[in-house]
C-alpha cells in the first residue's frame, strides 16, 4: 500500500456489501502501520 494511504479507494472486493471506502485515520511505522476507514454509503465505522 502507498503511504501515507489515498483518501478514497475501492476494494478489489465487497467488504459486508460495500467496495468504496474513504479513510478516516492512519498512522504508525513500518510494520506496525493502520488505517481506519469507513464505507462511502453509510458511514459505519469498520
Amino acid at each position: 500500500m502507498k503511504w501515507p494511504p489515498t483518501l478514497c479507494w475501492t476494494a478489489p472486493k465487497t467488504i459486508n456489501g460495500n467496495r468504496h471506502f474513504q479513510v478516516k485515520t492512519y498512522g504508525g511505522k513500518n510494520e506496525d502501520r493502520w488505517v481506519d476507514i469507513f464505507p462511502t454509503k453509510n458511514k459505519k465505522r469498520y
